[in-house]
């Protein structure tokens, strides 16, 4: 029996009911003919420098949060393509949005940051719009994610904690806080009268919530990693470790370290939605996976899919839902809907790294590799692999991947002089949806090198990245946030 899904990008609560007009559910979703088992219905992209980093559903309509452009409004049509029908909605500070979450009875909040340090946190209007009511201010606090509830909002603010509002209309008021014994609160969702908290390197804050006005730290519970981003489906906790994979964790038990069961990650799991009744989507940031959890103890890959990105750049998935039996993530440069059809077999490659640069090599032979692993539920075959010059040699071992199987391509490069080289290496593989794989290589270039100039009027550091060849400021690059820029390259 086929089972459908639906996926979209970093942590957020998804609800269908509610919210805005015309909130109809949409047809059936039907799945397109092919052999792949998780199928692009449609995506919209954002304007060139912003980033999405967040969205949340309500209704038909999705919500993005982005770096610069503010709230962004897309209508989910009746074939699940995706049309946006608001391009900026204004936020407060004039800027862009954090993170944004939905109530169960559809009620949107969103949250961003202040310039000069603090945040805000308001109301999404129901008039279809995405225009945002009067915002409360946290001046010592930087939000890291939203839970809604149909009475409250809880504010996962980093180091300085929880914060807690009693919602009324488009007002929100604060009860509560708790500011001891954090680590980094990045998310949270309820358990019961339990308030679980995914806590950065703490692991999992329990927090007494029976009465919000007064919530009580009552301990942690360890985890692998750094806690992201908390999911619950009956006792069994769902935790985004980032590079620590995700954990299933049984919330009965008294110890509940080490987890249940466990998913080694190949990328960085930053956000979590529960899909059907035993499916779990990861935001796994160089794409979407979902794993089965009908056994948590046994958490088990069933496919992943990449977003295409312009100019080949590598995906960002930074959130994921699911609504409608279909699935929504929110990549970096665009939001996309996703069908699953998971009773088909299919090999799916994966590349843990996007390029190959050899550096200066003048004289001597030199070698460099890239792993491989089939990600697909069918043996990957890798049919041809082919360099676009003739002083590099190819070679991939093995040739033929079961699933979950790992191999290397490696490529010799023997110069001939001091020339710069930029050219590619293409592997042909039944992987339905990326059947030519072309990977850049570069020796004796400057091509990846990433070079800082001035700074503005407001101390924004200008640079041109190098993937795309676009001038930014590290203030656009990363929303406000504070970043360490290694500048590093061989001459």
């Amino acid at each position: 029996m086929k089972r459908f899904f639906l996926a979209a990008i970093l942590a957020l609560f998804t609800a269908c009911g509610g919210g805005d007009s015309g909130s109809s559910l949409p047809p059936s979703v039907t799945v397109p003919d092919g052999e792949d088992n998780v199928m692009a219905l449609g995506n919209v992209g954002i304007a060139e420098g912003a980033l999405y980093n967040d969205i949340a559903i309500s209704g038909r309509t999705i919500y993005g949060c982005t770096s610069w452009m503010g709230l962004r409004v897309i209508n989910i049509n009746n074939d699940y393509s995706l049309s946006t029908t608001v391009e900026s909605a204004p936020v407060p500070e004039g800027k862009g949005c954090r993170t944004i979450t939905t109530a169960p009875d559809g009620a949107v909040y969103v949250a961003g940051q202040v310039t000069g340090g603090g945040s805000w946190v308001a109301r999404v209007q129901n008039d279809g719009k995405g225009t945002i009511a009067a915002p409360v201010s946290l001046p010592d606090s930087q939000v890291q994610s939203l839970l809604a509830t149909d009475s409250h909002v809880v504010v996962t603010a980093g180091d300085t904690g929880i914060v807690v509002f009693k919602r009324s209309g488009n007002s929100l008021t604060q009860i509560s806080a708790l500011s001891e014994g954090f680590d980094q609160a990045m998310g949270a969702t309820l358990w019961n009268d339990t308030l679980l908290v995914a806590d950065g390197l703490s692991g999992i804050a329990r927090i007494a919530f029976a009465d919000p006005t007064a919530p009580a730290m009552e301990d942690h519970i360890k985890t692998f990693g750094t806690a992201r981003r908390i999911q619950v489906r009956g006792d069994v906790a769902y935790v985004a470790q980032v590079a620590g994979g995700v954990s299933a964790y049984d919330l009965t038990a008294a110890n509940p370290f080490p987890p249940l069961g466990y998913w080694e990650t190949h990328g960085s799991s930053v956000d979590l939605a529960l899909s059907g009744e035993n499916q779990l989507l990861v935001a796994n940031f160089d794409d979407v996976a979902i794993l089965d959890t009908t056994d948590p103890s046994d958490l088990q890959l069933i496919a992943t899919e990449r977003a295409e990105t312009p100019a080949g750049l590598n995906p960002r998935i930074v959130a994921v839902h699911e609504a409608f039996d279909v699935i929504f993530a929110a990549e970096w440069s665009g939001i996309w809907s996703f069908v699953t059809a998971t009773d088909r077999l299919a090999a799916d490659i994966h590349l843990y790294k996007s390029a190959l640069d050899f550096g200066i090599v003048t004289a001597s032979k030199k070698g460099k590799g890239i792993l491989i692993q089939n990600l697909g539920s069918k043996d990957l075959e890798i049919t041809n692999v082919v360099v676009d010059h003739p002083l590099f040699t190819p070679e991939v071992d093995p040739a033929t991947l079961k699933p979950q199987e790992k191999g290397l391509l490696s490529v010799n490069f023997e110069p001939e002089n001091n020339e710069a080289i930029e050219t590619h290496v293409t592997l042909y593989t039944n992987d339905p949806d990326e059947p030519e794989i072309r990977v850049p290589i570069t020796a004796n270039s400057s091509k990846y090198l990433q070079l800082g100039s001035t700074f503005d009027a407001d101390g924004g550091m200008i640079y041109t990245e190098h993937a795309t060849g676009n001038e930014t400021t590290v203030q656009q690059k990363y929303a406000g946030q504070v970043v360490i820029l290694a500048y590093f390259g061989s001459s």
